[in-house]
């Protein structure tokens, strides 16, 4: 720690100040060569006096900042905090020995200021011999009275020098002194050497507690010391005077006196060979082991005045403040030196940060210590693999393998006393990362997924999404369910981030393809008859495939394939809208519509206007072609009768010679369909002549497609269209050649 300036010093007198939450000292410089007793002179104060703080493990010299009139100089004070005025007081006991005057030595410090206090009522203090061996400052705040409480023993010297007569209690508040001698009971110190003993409230207790002196070893008497406690009213020794308990007594100036909150009582600090701690109405020896102040800060030196000392504790720091150093032999004098003191047994709190950890990451080990004494050592145990031990309450490594592991860590400090701390660490794989598109092909508009799967690593984790395609953004969420908007080729790149800071990533590839469409689809005709076939052929474009065809509005006849190419022969005429449909394996789709024509049957009858087929040689004869069905126009041809003339569907013919004939008529409409049909006709001669009987026979044709042309004529005739007639029209149907 920092320690205040070097310098000549003889007061280190000091309190917790709680509006400063600092430990605040009064300090005085002495000057002087110091050869013989009584050591000091008014002359050899020379100052100058000053202030110092101690915060943060660190002293600093604020004389600069106090205002006012500082306190007057003396070897001996005292300075305590007053809650009631929220202030320092600093009682000097004489400004002087050699000077029997009283003068001012009742002072407050607060907001950096230092200030008289006048006071009033009977003087505890005022001198009734120059005797200067009877100051008395065992002073302190005492709860239960509300003010500040002190002891006065006797004015009076024996023949033996000590002081005699009865010893009265004193109470100061607000500068004003009481006498509670009156209303205090039960049996008080005795009037033994109170020379600078220290008064200390014991709130464990709810006591006042004193270490006094009963005895000097001025001409080789033993030294005793005996404790006494001010409880509700009562002035009582602990124990009794037979009592081996309490710490041993000396010719000791100063007796250091404080409440340790830590230990639980008051330490009274004899050297590192005489140092007893209160608890529970009972004095505890502490055998100090470890580093202890140095020897000019033990009051049982050969010297027979050692330098006054002073013990406070530091509720800021969380240690008692040990200060003092400068002694009467030495010159020139020793400075001040400031001791801390961690009198708590040392307690032991092991954290792993961060737990748990993946391999490889780094930990951060860390002793949480309380109370002990320094120097402490440290030991661990049981590190997982990577990390090496090292005496230091702070440890960082790297582990390099998984699995469970519990650290122990063992604390010994500076008095030998130990305290272990242990944790149980998990060291965790690091995370890897997988990244699964569904689908890994997909159109344009179609949703995807994206889903980061983890394993390992420390969660909580974070997540994020890099390279999507058009109409996807990253989210912090493993899986994410977009729409692309764009077609092409994505490498994805998904990334976890663990509690720990490590970040792991994984990549997937997506298609993107364009919407499916259906570029073309090619009839093989876009007209035709019943009974004719049409083929239909589609081409797809886009899409994710393979896909899947189907054909909607064919008529009856014509079911529907799984191919882009169907072949089909309506059976009723008409006009059918066939709709072609392609799907994707994503289930989008593409249409396209095309319509065809269908005629009825195309066909062909003959009727004559013989007798049942019968001719005369030499009478004209005429035979009709009847013709329905088909897409006009319709050519007719008649074959098998020389010497016939045909005018449209009309054939008209003279036979000239007895015998059978065989009148053959074919028909072909706009579709390319064709039909025929052959009569049988029976020339005879007439009656007159000897001939044979004439027998004629004729029949309808349809659909023959191949019969030979000889004759075309031009034939007009007129029907009525039926709803499944195909469009156009069917009034005049011209036939000819």
């Amino acid at each position: 720690m920092t320690e205040p300036a070097r310098g000549p010093t003889f007061t280190p007198f000091a309190a917790y100040y709680p509006p400063m939450k600092a430990v605040i000292m009064f300090s005085q410089n002495y000057s002087g060569e110091l050869s013989s007793f009584p050591p000091y002179s008014n002359g050899q104060w020379t100052g100058p006096d000053s202030l110092w703080s101690f915060q943060n493990d660190s002293w600093t010299n604020i004389t600069s900042l106090v205002h006012g009139s500082w306190p007057a100089w003396s070897s001996n004070a005292a300075l305590t905090y007053d809650p009631a005025t929220q202030s320092l007081i600093l009682v000097n006991n004489v400004a002087d020995y050699r000077n029997t005057s009283n003068g001012t030595y009742i002072w407050s410090f607060r907001n950096y200021t230092w200030t008289a206090v006048p006071t009033s009522g009977p003087d505890p203090f005022g001198l009734e011999s120059a005797v200067g061996l009877l100051q008395v400052l065992g002073i302190t705040y005492d709860p239960q009275y509300g003010g500040l409480v002190a002891l006065r023993p006797s004015q009076s010297l024996g023949n033996t020098g000590y002081p005699i007569g009865n010893s009265t209690t004193w109470l100061l508040i607000n500068g004003t002194w009481e006498n509670l001698t009156g209303q205090i009971g039960g049996s008080p110190p005795p009037p033994g050497a109170y020379f600078l003993n220290q008064l200390s409230y014991d709130p464990a207790s709810s006591c006042l507690l004193g270490l006094f002196n009963i005895k000097m070893n001025f001409n080789g008497t033993t030294p005793a010391a005996r404790t006494w406690k001010l409880c509700d009213g009562n002035w009582t020794m602990v124990g009794n005077d037979s009592s081996s308990s309490d710490p041993m007594g000396y010719n000791i100036p100063s007796q250091p006196l404080s409440y340790d909150p830590q230990l639980e009582g008051e330490l009274y600090w004899g050297g590192p060979d005489d140092s007893w701690v209160y608890i529970n109405g009972s004095w505890t020896d502490l055998h100090w082991n470890g580093t202890v102040p140095p020897w000019t800060m033990n009051p049982r030196t050969p010297e027979i005045f050692p330098a006054p000392l002073t013990v406070v504790y530091d509720p800021a720091e969380s240690y008692l403040l040990l200060l003092g150093g400068s002694y009467y032999g030495a010159s020139p004098w020793s400075a001040h030196l400031a001791w801390g003191l961690g009198q708590l047994p040392p307690f032991l709190n092991l954290t792993a940060n961060p737990n748990p950890i993946e391999a490889n990451a780094p930990l951060t080990l860390t002793a949480g210590l309380a109370g002990g004494a320094p120097p402490v050592s440290f030991l661990f145990s049981g590190l997982p693999p990577g990390c090496r031990a090292a005496d230091s309450a702070l440890l960082q490594c790297r582990p390099t393998r998984v699995g469970n592991y519990t650290i122990h860590l063992l604390a010994t400090d500076g008095l030998g006393r130990t305290a272990t701390g242990s944790t149980l660490l998990r060291v965790g794989p690091s995370a890897s990362l997988v990244l699964i598109a569904s689908p890994t092909a997909t159109d344009v508009e179609a949703p995807i997924q994206l889903h980061l799967s983890v394993t390992g690593g420390i969660p909580p984790f974070s997540y994020g999404f890099s390279d999507l395609p058009p109409g996807c953004a990253s989210n912090n969420t493993p899986s994410l369910t977009c729409t692309p908007t764009f077609p092409g080729t994505y490498t994805i790149l998904g990334a976890a981030e663990d509690a720990q800071g490590s970040i792991s990533t994984a990549q997937t590839n997506l298609t993107v393809n364009p919407a499916p469409t259906i570029p073309s689809v090619v009839l093989s005709r876009k007209s035709l008859d019943v009974g004719q076939s049409i083929t239909l052929s589609a081409t797809s474009a886009g899409g994710t495939g393979p896909g899947s065809w189907s054909f909607l509005g064919l008529p009856p006849s014509c079911p529907s394939v799984n191919a882009s190419k169907l072949s089909c022969a309506p059976a009723a005429p008409g006009v059918d809208t066939v709709t072609v449909r392609y799907t994707d394996t994503l289930g989008e789709t593409a249409e396209r519509t095309v319509t065809w024509s269908v005629w009825p049957r195309l066909t062909v009858a003959l009727t004559d206007s013989t007798d049942g087929n019968r001719v005369l040689v030499g009478k004209s004869n005429e035979v009709t072609a009847v013709v329905s069905g088909g897409l006009p126009p319709v050519r007719v041809v008649f074959v098998g009768l020389s010497g016939a003339v045909v005018n449209g569907t009309h054939l008209t013919w003279t036979p000239e010679a007895p015998a059978q004939y065989t009148i053959v008529c074919s028909v072909m409409d706009g579709n390319g369909e064709s039909a025929s049909v052959q009569m049988n006709l029976t020339a005879s001669a007439p009656a007159s002549d000897s001939v044979l009987p004439s027998v004629a026979w004729a029949g309808v044709g349809v659909g023959a497609g191949s019969a030979a042309i000889a004759v075309a004529v031009i034939v007009w005739r007129r029907r009525v269209r039926s709803k499944r007639d195909p469009p156009g029209n069917f009034g005049d149907v011209r036939v000819g050649p």
